[in-house]
Formats: C-alpha cells, sequence, structure tokens
C-alpha cells in the first residue's frame, strides 16, 4: 500500500518540473532581452546628455 500510494505523486511531480523549466527558461530569455534593450537605450541616452 506504501509504494501505490507513493507513485501516484511522483507521475504528478514528473510534468510539473519540466513546465516550470521552460517557464524559467523563457522568463530568463525575455528578462535578458528586455535588459539587453534597455541597458542598451539607457546608455545611448547618456551618451546623448552627456
Amino acid at each position: 500500500p506504501l509504494y501505490k500510494q507513493y507513485k501516484p505523486p511522483v507521475k504528478e511531480l514528473i510534468p510539473l518540473p519540466k513546465g516550470v523549466l521552460y517557464l524559467l527558461m523563457a522568463a530568463l530569455v525575455v528578462v535578458g532581452v528586455a535588459y539587453a534593450i534597455v541597458g542598451h537605450l539607457i546608455k545611448d541616452l547618456a551618451i546623448d546628455i552627456a
């Protein structure tokens, strides 16, 4: 009975980390691109002001 009770949570947890991993990867890419664009714009603005 312990093994049967223990196995379903493992099956449920396997798809979740993959989804979370993809979400984290997508978030990191979006943040990285946004940071690069914003950083570039700020550098251009700083050069224009100075």
